[in-house]
């Protein structure tokens, strides 16, 4: 299946790793790319923690699978990858509950147990640390892995895994070390990651409240903004969508809708100035936002949540969000910083976004 158009706002979503800042501000994070091989996806962050997941559909939609595999595994030396499976995305059935699971590729097999209750309702299971060794084995060579769980099976592609691998190796800068998953070899790794960033969050004190009316004074200041919004969001009248939020003790966040589709709905977001909100034309600013490019200031499904000043957006490429974006902000008292970024170009069946940027 090839990827689907995502919606007309997500090109404004285009990462500009060497957008200006003003000097006080801290730098705009450069942000990396999801890497497709075959019937995989692969990313790693900034601080070389790496992930990937295999796809439902193959990419000239030829055939579909019942399941996807995932890897996890951060950028130490002595982290160890994290596989897991997916199977579907719905409880299996209740007569599956304590039946063996076996998993087969290439003539080999790697017992897991027998299905518990958990892995049962979430469909999902992980591969114990300890199966490692055996299962990197078994999935080194084969197109597709086979899990049995008592009479039913399922399939998760493996084409593209190989390779996807190498790639996390590279990134990680394992490659011809003891600790690489694709090209083993006999040298230590002493590749230390980068630190994690710290992003400190201004709050708001607590019992500030936002004033009443607020947002439609904000429509009417930055209505020329606003010109390139759906034309029935754009009457300078409050929408019921639109929000207020308190910032911190000197600043307000104003959500006003711009769109509204099927699956997505946009926001212009604002800052006003709190001391001007009272005027009948308060000082009103964009919202700057860090990974996005320009000044642009326009978020998908945004959500803010006033306890830990986290600003949010997540925009879906399509009804079933298996394909988008999504990243995560907090206010620092002069711009929203980003402390996630997650992206899925592919709309393939995967509802596992993969990091690109992480802060703290």
């Amino acid at each position: 299946m090839k990827t689907l158009a995502l919606h007309r706002y997500l090109p404004h979503l285009i990462l500009c790793g060497s957008a200006l800042l003003p000097a006080s501000l801290s730098a705009a994070p450069t942000i990396g790319e999801v890497k497709v091989f075959n019937d995989w996806a692969v990313a790693c962050n900034n601080i070389r923690a790496c992930e990937a997941t295999s796809f439902l559909f193959k990419e000239d939609g030829s055939d579909e699978m019942d399941a996807t595999l995932q890897l996890q595994r951060g950028g130490q030396a002595q982290d160890a990858p994290h596989f897991s499976l997916t199977l579907g995305f719905e409880p299996l059935a209740a007569n599956l509950r304590g039946k063996p699971v076996t998993l087969q590729g290439g003539g080999k097999s790697v017992q897991l147990g027998n299905l518990s209750k958990s892995q049962q309702k979430n469909a999902a299971i992980d591969i114990p640390p300890a199966q490692n060794a055996a299962f990197l084995e078994l999935v080194a060579k084969p197109a597709q892995l086979t899990i049995s769980i008592g009479g039913k099976t399922f399939k998760a592609s493996l084409s593209g895994l190989s390779a996807s691998l190498l790639y996390m190796d590279s990134q990680q800068q394992r490659v011809d070390t003891t600790t690489a998953l694709a090209r083993k070899g006999s040298k230590p790794m002493t590749a230390v990651p980068p630190v994690t960033p710290v992003r400190t969050a201004v709050l708001a004190p607590k019992g500030m409240k936002a004033p009443a009316g607020l947002a439609g004074k904000v429509r009417t200041v930055m209505a020329d903004s606003l010109k390139e919004c759906d034309a029935d969001e754009t009457d300078n009248k409050i929408s019921d969508s639109d929000f207020v939020e308190v910032l911190d003790a000197k600043h307000y966040l104003v959500g006003v809708m711009c769109f509204r589709a099927a699956y997505n709905e946009g926001y212009e977001m604002f800052v006003v100035a709190a001391d001007s909100a009272s005027f009948a034309q308060p000082k009103v600013t964009p919202a700057k936002l860090d990974v996005h490019s320009g000044d642009q200031s326009e978020l998908v499904n945004a959500s803010f949540d006033p306890k830990t000043g986290h600003l949010a957006e997540y925009n879906k490429g399509r009804g079933i969000g298996d394909c988008g974006t999504s990243v995560e902000w907090v206010w620092t008292g002069a711009q929203f910083e980003a402390i996630r970024y997650d992206e899925m170009p592919e709309c393939r069946g995967s509802l596992d976004y993969l990091n690109l940027w992480t802060a703290k």
